[in-house]
């Protein structure tokens, strides 16, 4: 399988901008983009980033939960993010925020420290608008800014819009699972898309 020498095969990286050459740390300029600004994470954020993912708990296969996150959960899951995990945001013009993402610890066997599993939601009313491809495109950036070789992003195969999402960004399937997950009644085929980041 071809596999692509640079980031973004299609691209020059220098299109890139500040993201391309982001150094690792956890104040990125924002993108220019006045409708959707995108910043790293902060705590006073969760309550929004809850309300995206309980709302794709009860109504995709976007992720496996089945039961909505409490405030204090997500809380817990959001201080797993630092310097070396980053998390942005996008927030809209009324400073709500409508998709983040991030990178979290693929699995924590030490020879697996150089691979990542990339983490990516957008609000449903704020779709199709190629919000979920600037953020991961950024994230992308400061993963290989910050010496990761891998990231791997697990996609349920029916989920469509992310499949086609992961490979326009260079994500190679890996892996495939029939029936690896259940949820609404049905069994799940996933896929484990990975892309390989080169210096």
């Amino acid at each position: 399988m071809a596999v692509p020498q640079r980031l973004f095969k299609d691209e020059n990286p220098a299109q890139h901008g500040p993201d391309a050459s982001f150094n690792g740390k956890m104040t990125p300029p924002q993108v220019a983009d006045p409708a959707y600004p995108i910043r790293d994470a902060t705590e006073a954020d969760v309550p929004g980033m809850l309300e995206i993912y309980n709302w794709c708990i009860l109504n995709s296969v976007a992720t496996f939960d089945y039961d909505p996150w409490t405030l204090e959960d997500r809380l817990g899951w959001f201080r797993q993010f630092n310097e070396q995990r980053p998390l942005i945001v996008a927030e809209d013009a009324s400073g709500t925020v409508v998709g983040y993402c991030g990178i979290t610890q693929f699995n924590p066997k030490k020879g697996y420290d150089k691979t990542v599993e990339i983490t990516l939601y957008v609000h449903h009313e704020h779709l199709r608008k190629g919000l979920g491809k600037r953020l991961a495109k950024i994230i992308i950036a400061r993963a290989k800014a910050l010496g990761y070789k891998n990231i791997i992003a697990l996609v349920a195969q029916e989920n469509e819009a992310s499949v086609v999402l992961f490979k326009k960004l260079w994500f190679q399937q890996s892996g495939y699972f029939p029936a690896l997950g259940y949820k609404f009644g049905r069994d799940l085929d996933v896929v484990y898309m990975q892309l390989q980041l080169f210096s």
